[in-house]
């Protein structure tokens, strides 16, 4: 099995407990893992090479880059497995969060994400 971490950070803690953790293990369970950061967008949104490659598609919890829903709809149409990472529900955070505002101008595509996931 293939599968596709998008919008994974190598430098921050929380991607070590979303896909990092594990991947000396995966190998000897048959899986193989890629991931595209968030610098590789750009070039994602013309590419579809790994969308295609993956049998399963990790997208992260919450997103405020324009490709992030291009490639929700196009793994759909190619009938990829895709796997919506919801730590946490980002709606309901506290109005003490300072991006919060940020975070609800996307809950179209976060809700729209969490009913259609796979």
């Amino acid at each position: 099995m293939k599968v596709l971490y998008w919008g994974h950070e190598e430098w921050a803690p929380i991607p070590y407990y979303r896909g990092q953790q594990f991947r000396d293990y995966w190998p000897q369970y048959g899986v193989e893992a890629a991931y595209l950061r968030y610098a590789d967008f750009p070039r994602a949104a013309t590419d579809w090479r790994p969308l295609e490659w993956a049998d399963v598609i990790v997208f992260r919890r919450w997103y405020q880059d324009p490709t992030t829903p291009l490639a929700w709809a196009r793994a759909g149409q190619l009938g990829k497995a895709r796997v919506y990472d919801t730590d946490d529900w980002d709606l309901g955070t506290s109005r003490k969060i300072p991006h919060r505002e940020l975070i609800l101008r996307n809950r179209p595509l976060v809700e729209q994400m969490a009913r259609e996931a796979d």
